[in-house]
């Protein structure tokens, strides 16, 4: 990592952390001379490297026996952040990947997150922040390292010489604590693709104030034949609620023209706020969108 940030005269970066489910299968690999595809132990949240490695065939077939095949792939992300006078924006890559499962907890995250930290320190590399879904053991070490609403008694994270401090004056609606050291979001990716679910879903009933959220303002728009696709640019699919990661339809069902079309009916009020909401999460993630409207002077006006 230092490396390749110094090719890229870069100090800042940011981490991005997930699961994915993979294919149980163990494999050797001559890279690390050791074998991979179990579920990798932690050390205060932080994988032991090369666990597995072994020539003797029976301590192989001792551990094929007593220890579980990883159904999830944990990948850990670095985005380098560039400095603001340059227009291109540097690949991102790989910090480590290994094979794990769902029986580790919210402190492991928060330990793991510490442990990037504090090692890029070492190095001159300054984590800004770190971004991972919304499963709730990393919202749980969210709340931990932020201070929202829970802390703990022998683990300050925040008292530190690189924290940095939010000016709170006039926010009443600004609930963390003041002193920070990262910055902890949930992936935008994910966000807005588990609002689109919610919206899809045949269970869930949403409402804002006294009007409903509705699949069926959108079906409304796709059925009426006096509008066509050039219209709306809506298809069948984006409204499909088995396809529970088709990113690509929440521009389509947030794009302006369905707006329009929403906002000629009362009753959808609803539905379109909340996809006017999802279509400003979009705004932030969009490569074509200005840092310069995003900063906080512009958003949170007295």
């Amino acid at each position: 990592m230092k490396n390749y940030l110094n090719s890229l005269d870069v100090q800042y970066a940011f981490c991005a952390e997930d699961c994915t489910g993979v294919i149980r299968r163990i494999k050797y690999d001559e890279h690390t001379d050791s074998f991979i595809g179990f579920c990798t132990p932690l050390s205060d949240g932080v994988p032991i490297t090369s666990r597995f490695r072994t020539n003797s065939l029976a301590e192989l077939n001792m551990w094929m026996e007593t220890n579980e095949k990883a159904p999830l792939l944990s990948a850990h992300c670095i985005q380098a952040i560039p400095p603001a006078n340059q227009t291109t924006v540097p690949l991102s890559f790989i910090l480590s990947a290994y094979g794990t499962s769902s029986k580790y907890t919210a402190l492991d995250i928060l330990k793991r997150w510490i442990f990037i930290y504090k090692k890029s320190i070492e190095r001159i590399v300054r984590i800004i922040g770190f971004s991972t879904d919304g499963d709730s053991k990393y919202f749980c070490a969210v709340r931990l390292m932020s201070g929202f609403y829970a802390s703990m008694a022998n683990l300050n994270p925040h008292i530190d010489t690189s924290a940095f401090s939010i000016r709170t004056d006039n926010w009443s609606w600004y609930f963390l604590r003041p002193e920070q050291i990262l910055v902890l979001m949930q992936d935008a990716t994910h966000l807005v693709t588990k609002l689109r679910n919610r919206l899809l879903s045949t269970t869930a009933e949403l409402r804002i104030g006294n009007t409903d959220i509705t699949l069926e303002h959108l079906q409304q728009i796709l059925d009426d034949s006096e509008i066509t696709k050039l219209d709306h640019g809506l298809t069948q699919t984006d409204l499909n609620p088995a396809d529970r990661q088709n990113f690509r339809s929440c521009f389509r069902i947030t794009n302006s023209d369905v707006l329009n079309l929403l906002g000629r009916d009362e009753d959808a009020d609803g539905t379109r706020m909340y996809l006017q909401l999802i279509k400003f999460i979009i705004t932030y993630i969009e490569p074509t969108t200005s840092i310069n409207p995003l900063r906080p002077g512009l958003l949170f006006k007295k």
